[in-house]
Order: structure tokens, then C-alpha cells, then sequence
């Protein structure tokens, strides 16, 4: 079965990591995502997928396991359809750096390009294709 990895409304994502990223500076954010190519995916077998990010230069993101519990990490939601069952999700390390804001403090982030994988399970029912 080929399926079409799909952008998926990473709208929450995108938009947590725009809002972070703006905060940042007071300019217009930049992340994005790059193009995500056909996969195969055989019914009722898990199939990991790569999700590819770019956070523009002089930005960063919080990464998924922040240092403080008042830090929101990056989380991937994602509306698959009902025949597509998202598994788990596996994000990168982050990386331990300090910033004028906070120089006595090493905040985990992702700047630069990281990729966040994603185990898809297409269920029994679907029909092959292209979705």
C-alpha cells in the first residue's frame, strides 16, 4: 500500500513552535517542514515515517523534554484518517544551551533541522493506494 505521508494538520505544532519562535525576537517565526515523499506502508504492519523541520536561523524550539515544567515542549498532534493508526512517536535529543535571556541557565531545545518519527499502522480494512 502506498500511502501519501501526510502534513496532517501539524497546524498544533507549527503553530506552537511559530509562537515560541516569535516570542523570541518579536519577527515573523520560521518552521517549516520539509516535503514528505510516498512511503509504502503494508495493512496491518507499523511503518516508521520521518517528519523532517527546519527552525530558520537565530531561532530555536523548546525540544520535547524541557529542563523546567514551566517550558512547553514541543508535542506532534496529528489527524490521521480512521483507518490509520498513529503509533508511537519518537523525537530527537535536544541540545543544552544557554542564552542571553537566561545566561545561568541551560534551556533543551531544537534550532537548526531536526526530524521527529512517527510509526503509522494502516488497519486490515484499508484499500490499497495512494491516499
Amino acid at each position: 500500500m502506498i500511502l501519501k505521508r501526510h502534513k496532517s494538520k501539524l497546524i498544533s505544532m507549527l503553530a506552537l513552535l511559530a509562537g515560541a519562535a516569535w516570542a523570541q525576537s518579536g519577527k515573523a517565526p520560521s518552521v517549516s517542514i520539509a516535503p514528505i515523499p510516498l512511503v509504502t506502508a503494508p495493512r496491518a504492519a507499523q511503518t516508521m515515517v520521518d517528519l523532517n523541520f527546519r527552525v530558520a536561523s537565530g531561532f530555536h524550539i523548546n525540544s520535547n523534554t524541557p529542563k523546567s515544567e514551566f517550558l512547553i515542549p514541543t508535542n506532534l498532534k496529528m489527524d490521521l484518517p480512521t483507518d490509520i493508526i498513529l503509533g508511537k512517536i519518537a523525537y530527537p535529543a535536544g541540545k543544552d544551551l544557554t542564552f542571553p535571556f537566561s545566561p545561568d541557565e541551560k534551556l533543551n531545545v531544537y534550532s537548526g533541522d531536526f526530524t521527529i518519527a512517527v510509526a503509522v499502522h494502516p488497519l486490515h480494512g484499508v484499500v490499497p493506494g495512494n491516499m
